[in-house]
């Protein structure tokens, strides 16, 4: 069964994690979710609450995975073999236009996967857009549900009658959320190494954990960049090679999102490290925040 556990997302909304089997809501081969493959820069809304399509054991099965009013979804993404070179963005339904973030980045021919956390709309959606500089070109999708989180009612009932004292928990993180909030500009360092851009440390613990970043170029020649996020100094998600350049005479930017998740045995750092090819641009706006879904003591 479902297990919830106290988490704060970065409202004042508390909420409740709650993990489920990974169930698979899109499969684009199959046309279980979605009728087929994802097409360049458009938009495509994928339902997620109430009854929905599921891919199970070679067959398309109406399930009820996530409940109607859940706030937002843990996901597992993967895309498989896109046409073209790009990235994918995962946005409530609610989204419109073109996305400033990427979830996932490819070549043509890749299969990437990669875990995402995201909002949902009102109405139980998502919206997914797969961005190429190619158009009219499709990648296929895979979407599987590991989770998903609900507010925590603030309904109080009368007080019950006073407990003896329990045993001390192990160390939490305040509320559950930390944010290292970063803010400024940090100059490419060039080959070798992944130097860190940013970092948040941590007590023993389960925990979800994203970071952005912004790489700008200004150089005349070509660069490549590419982020990893850490956690406890283990790779948890990865983004592939970006292209900036070359700039003539201005700057190019491009954001980098990155999600993953992990346990803590021992206190350690979640953090973010980039590295490029370029010497002449900055790392801009980069943080790396992070929920805390439960404690390694848990039964």
């Amino acid at each position: 069964m479902p297990r919830p556990v106290a988490a704060q997302a970065t409202g004042t909304i508390a909420s409740s994690v709650v993990t489920v089997t990974p169930t698979r809501v899109l499969d684009t081969r199959f046309g279980t979710g979605l009728s087929g493959p994802i097409l360049s820069n458009q938009s495509a809304k994928l339902q997620i609450t109430g009854p929905v399509p599921t891919r199970v054991e070679g067959a398309t099965v109406s399930q009820n995975v996530v409940p109607a009013g859940s706030t937002g979804v843990l996901l597992n993404v993967t895309a498989l073999q896109p046409e073209a070179g790009g990235f994918v963005s995962i946005r409530p339904g609610s989204a419109s236009g073109e996305p400033s973030a990427s979830n996932l980045n490819f070549i043509a021919g890749q299969t990437v996967p990669n875990a995402v956390t995201t909002a949902l709309a009102p109405d139980g959606t998502i919206d997914i857009w797969y961005g190429s500089g190619t158009s009219g070109t499709r990648t296929g999708i895979l979407i599987d549900i590991v989770g998903f989180t609900s507010e925590v009612s603030e309904t109080v009932g009368p007080a019950g009658p006073t407990g003896p004292a329990g045993p001390a928990g192990p160390p939490g993180v305040g509320d559950g959320f930390v944010s290292s909030a970063s803010t400024g500009s940090i100059a490419f360092t060039g080959p070798p190494g992944a130097p860190t851009i940013d970092s948040v440390s941590l007590p023993a613990g389960n925990y979800i954990v994203n970071a952005n970043v912004v790489a700008r170029s200004t150089s005349a020649a070509t660069s490549s960049v590419g982020c990893q996020l850490l956690l406890g100094g283990s790779s948890v998600a990865t983004a592939l090679a970006l292209t900036l350049g070359p700039v003539g005479g201005g700057a190019e930017t491009k954001s980098i999102s990155l999600t993953g998740g992990g346990t803590l045995l021992a206190p350690g750092d979640a953090s973010l490290n980039c590295a490029t090819t370029g010497t002449d641009g900055s790392w801009n706006d980069f943080s790396v925040t992070v929920v805390q879904v439960g404690s390694i003591t848990e039964s």
